[in-house]
């Protein structure tokens, strides 16, 4: 089965399945093609979201991308890595797309416990699937203040996606 098999599709409840096209702006917001730069591929299970662009529209950050630059209305398909920093040029958050899909994220935070240095508090790998399935991915959240790592792993459970801590 191809891509374009599940792209824009419903299931016969009328809920949104497989992958959907979504339109970006020049930040990674989610908006209409007329305002957009970029287009994604989100995936839905049975009209859950099972991973979400970012929205950062209240929080004012530099977005820098070696993604192709496109005309506004006329977006091209999302790849490369986009980078997100503050107004004093530090990093907040790094995210890397390939062919429309998420790849990775990380985030970063300032560590008030060790000199105030920029320290990497989260790690999101969607290539890293729970037995092989598509829209699962782990997610390991890093410490500031001990050496201490907590690793979740997005599935579905018996009802829902959700998220379970891997021991």
């Amino acid at each position: 089965m191809s891509l374009n098999d599940t792209l824009n599709k419903y299931n016969d409840k009328g809920k949104k399945h497989g992958y959907w096209i979504i339109y970006l702006d020049k930040s990674i917001n989610e908006t209409d093609r007329s305002n957009s730069y970029y287009f994604g591929l989100q995936l839905y299970d049975n009209g859950q979201k099972l991973f979400s662009f970012i929205k950062l529209k209240e929080i004012k950050l530099k977005v820098v991308s070696d993604n192709e630059s496109s005309e506004k209305g006329h977006p091209v398909i999302l790849n490369g890595d986009f980078k997100w920093y503050r107004h004093d040029s530090e990093l907040v958050y790094h995210h890397r797309y390939e062919n429309g899909r998420p790849v990775f994220y990380k985030r970063y935070q300032r560590n008030n416990k060790k000199n105030d240095s920029l320290f990497l508090c989260e790690f999101a790998d969607f290539n890293n699937r729970y037995n092989g399935v598509l829209g699962t991915y782990t997610d390991t959240l890093y410490s500031a203040y001990s050496d201490t790592t907590i690793e979740l792993c997005y599935r579905k459970g018996k009802r829902k996606w959700k998220w379970f801590t891997i021991h």
